[in-house]
């Protein structure tokens, strides 16, 4: 085992928060100059026009090939904070490629002036004198959202473009530190010309950052969880590309909860170069982790596949298994490696917070890919334990982990599903004041592409859910080679195998769970199974 403490923030030092911290909305309705946030435009080298004023609105593409500008607001609110809600309203118009919104860090952008100099001066740093593409805000230490408006269809199956299906254009994605985290498609539309209220809130919180994105009365992310982004002082920034017209209106972003404190992550290296191998396909080994009585209020494993020993064309399975201490293997992460990984690393950050119990003290560990290839994958498994903030209140935390049903269930056997998935009965653990059944399931074989209805029974209550997913093509490690682009039974190539997690705290005066589940009738003749992993989480 090796104890690492995260250098991020040391690497950009932050004012002292408190009550000298200084607070200012960033406001702009762009009627005039006066009483409002000072901006500053950018504009593409010898291009012709620059956003300007025109209407009350900022006019940010005027219907030109290829344009791009952005603008850049002072910073007006001194520090870090845990809460930023931004609200400004969005007019694309014709073919353009998207727009985004930006918290631009401090410690690299500075807290005022231009962002993307046309002229910088010769020490300027690389990243800043490309201008990013704005529909995919891949910006360096800094959180973005960005509109993209152009994805057309496209039924080739294995070229990089991944609208196969003909889906609507309009999406919204996630990025941090140059890194698409998130991508999904928009409930609302983005591009009809006419204003489009838009939302974005930033809640800092342990570990990483809930975002919550709404367009119009749309809901696109709704807390979703950033690994890893911590409070840093920023300023607002925007930017539009694309043909056709772009308008920019009604900026308002509250900086609120001043973040007076934010404890480094204490990181263990699990597994360094665990060498995953074919006809072996599971690198085991004994960990020291962190003793019990360190106080954890979020636990994030980073597995990251380094370049294959050879190329694989096809994308694997993959898992994070450790044993609790009846001797029992648990998997706390699932992932599906890439098609054709070969040439650089993959990383992926994965909140196993809720199998706590399990991560402390001398523990068994793996990780398994599934492969072929003649000298396979080397694989690095590394936990970040973040502690409480002060100023934060403290999380739920899991005491209690008990398996349900663990293997591949097999839809080609008789009788073999009803004695998988046979009931299981589970004493609720004294102190128990809220639970969560986590079942992570994946469809191989014939039910790699069918899609499947299940049903969880708790005590004889019942929840539905669809095993299936429509969004493998906004998968953020694109484009790949291979069918990446195709709807699946619960996984994506690339992606991490996200489980169904339904709360059944209301059940738990019973004091005993009587839990079922059981997938739709399927027949099928040839290899058809659901790699089955279910546990339920007891919180005190």
């Amino acid at each position: 085992m090796r104890l690492t403490r995260s250098l991020l923030p040391l690497l950009f030092a932050l004012p002292a928060a408190g009550e000298d911290q200084k607070t200012v909305p960033t406001v702009h309705d762009f009627s005039s100059a006066e009483g409002q946030t000072p901006f500053v435009f950018r504009r593409r080298q010898k291009a012709v026009e620059k956003p300007e004023l025109k209407d009350g609105r900022l006019q940010m593409l005027f219907g030109r090939a290829e344009h791009k500008t952005s603008v850049g607001f002072e910073r007006t609110a001194s520090g870090a904070y845990r809460r930023i809600d931004a609200r400004f309203t969005l007019s694309l118009k014709g073919q353009n490629e998207g727009a985004c919104f930006a918290l631009l860090r401090t410690g690299r952008f500075d807290h005022k002036g231009l962002v993307w100099d046309p002229q910088p001066p010769r020490k300027t740093s690389p990243e800043l004198l490309a201008t990013p593409d704005w529909a995919e805000p891949n910006l360096k230490d800094s959180l973005a959202v960005g509109f993209d408006v152009r994805n057309p269809k496209d039924e080739d199956w294995f070229n990089e473009n991944g609208n196969f299906y003909g889906r609507p254009e309009r999406e919204v994605s996630l990025h941090f530190d140059g890194v698409e985290r998130a991508n999904a498609l928009c409930p609302a539309e983005l591009a009809t010309g006419e204003p489009v209220a838009v939302r974005v809130l930033v809640e800092f919180v342990a570990g990483g950052a809930e975002v919550t994105v709404t367009v119009g009365e749309a809901t696109v992310y709704d807390r979703h969880f950033l690994a890893h982004v911590l409070p840093y002082e920023s300023r607002v920034g925007f930017g539009a590309h694309g043909t056709g017209e772009g308008f920019l209106d009604d900026v308002s972003v509250k900086f609120e909860q001043p973040a007076v404190h934010t404890p480094a992550p204490i990181r263990v290296e699990a597994i360094r170069r665990g060498w995953v191998y074919p006809r072996h396909g599971t690198d085991t080994r004994e960990v020291d982790l962190l003793p019990a009585e360190f106080a954890t209020e979020r636990i994030v494993a980073t597995i990251t596949y380094r370049p294959p020993m050879a190329r694989d064309f096809w994308d694997r399975k993959s898992a994070v298994y450790v044993w609790d201490d009846a001797g029992t293997r648990v998997e706390i992460a699932r992932v599906t490696t890439p098609f054709m990984l070969f040439g650089r690393s993959y990383r992926y950050d994965v909140d196993v917070s809720n199998f706590a119990p399990l991560l402390f003290g001398r523990r068994k560990m793996a990780v398994m890919v599934g492969s072929n290839v003649a000298r396979g994958f080397l694989v690095d498994l590394d936990l970040a334990y973040y502690r409480k903030s002060d100023d934060l209140p403290p999380r739920p935390r899991a005491f209690s982990v008990q398996t349900l049903w663990s293997g591949n269930a097999h839809f080609n056997k008789k009788d073999h599903l009803k004695n998988f998935f046979a009931p299981r009965t589970v004493a609720v653990p004294d102190g128990a004041k809220r639970a969560l059944v986590r079942i992570c399931v994946s469809g191989h074989g014939v039910m790699e592409f069918t899609e499947l209805g299940r049903t969880l029974t708790v005590n004889g209550e019942e929840f539905r859910n669809q095993l299936w997913k429509t969004d493998c093509y906004l998968n953020p490690h694109r484009p790949q080679f291979g069918t990446w682009k195709f709807d699946r039974a619960g996984w994506q190539p690339g992606g991490i195998v996200e489980p169904w997690v339904v709360d059944i705290s209301h059940v738990l005066a019973a004091g005993t769970l009587k839990i079922g589940y059981a997938p739709d009738t399927f027949e099928a003749k040839k290899w058809a199974s659901h790699w089955v992993e279910a546990q339920v989480v007891f919180f005190n």
